[in-house]
């Protein structure tokens, strides 16, 4: 395959509208069947969507790191793209200025807010920085800060780290894409829609709920206006 950019999806919902705005048809055995990956191809094969799957035990759709990082990896050792893209909904905040249906594309370092280690020599690899690769802001899409942890409800200890690195975009599985990434040696990016707002009252699955139509509608439109998609049309 000579495929110039795989978008890595958890959730369905969010990778169906790509699938569908992108023509994409779904290829087969391809990845480890024991892992459960679906892939979808452009119809050039130069783009691919790498969607995590279901939970074989617990029919749910596999979010967070863990799974990101062996997602990650077995894109690039099996189909070796140009590139690679952490794509999905994320948590904003009001306090910043965000809105519904922002989105961010990822700039300078992808950090992990849920890594917790409290000891010395951890200091630095707890935080993670992986460098997102340089990508042209288009318009209407917003240069900010990423930062993933494993949790929905960010704990008084994800807030302080978020602070400190002045995230924009609160997702669970960035930092691990671009954690494999930066092992490989492949540029990474993530691109993000606000869902819902860390700093409210109101629950991060409720306001989800709410809002997850909206915000995938605006993601799949700042998508297709990134120029390793449009150079591809």
């Amino acid at each position: 395959m000579d495929i110039s950019l795989a978008i890595l999806c958890a959730l369905s919902l969010e990778a169906e509208p790509i699938i569908d705005a992108l023509d994409m048809r779904e290829s087969f055995d391809v990845f480890d069947a024991r892992l459960g990956l679906r892939i979808f191809l452009s119809e050039d094969s130069k783009t691919a969507l790498v969607l995590f799957g279901k939970c074989p035990k617990y029919k749910v759709d596999r979010i967070g790191t863990q799974f990101a990082t062996l997602a990650a990896w077995e894109t690039i050792k099996v189909i070796n793209p140009k590139a690679l893209a952490s794509v999905g909904t994320a948590g904003g905040f009001k306090s910043k200025g965000a809105h519904i249906g922002d989105v961010f594309l990822s700039c300078g370092p992808i950090y992990y807010h849920g890594r917790h280690i409290p000891v010395e020599a951890y200091h630095e690899f707890e935080k993670g920085a992986f460098l997102s690769a340089d990508i042209k802001v288009p318009p209407a899409i917003k240069a900010g800060i990423v930062s993933s942890g494993d949790a929905v409800f960010a704990s008084i200890d994800d807030h302080k780290k978020m602070q400190l690195f002045n995230t924009d975009a609160k997702d669970m599985e960035a930092a691990a894409v671009a954690e494999v990434a930066s092992l490989c040696h492949t540029p990474m990016f993530a691109l993000k829609a606000i869902s819902d707002f860390v700093d409210s009252n109101i629950s991060t699955h409720e306001q989800f709920k709410t809002n997850y139509k909206f915000a995938i509608e605006r993601l799949v439109s700042a998508l297709m206006k990134l120029d390793l998609i449009c150079a591809q049309k």
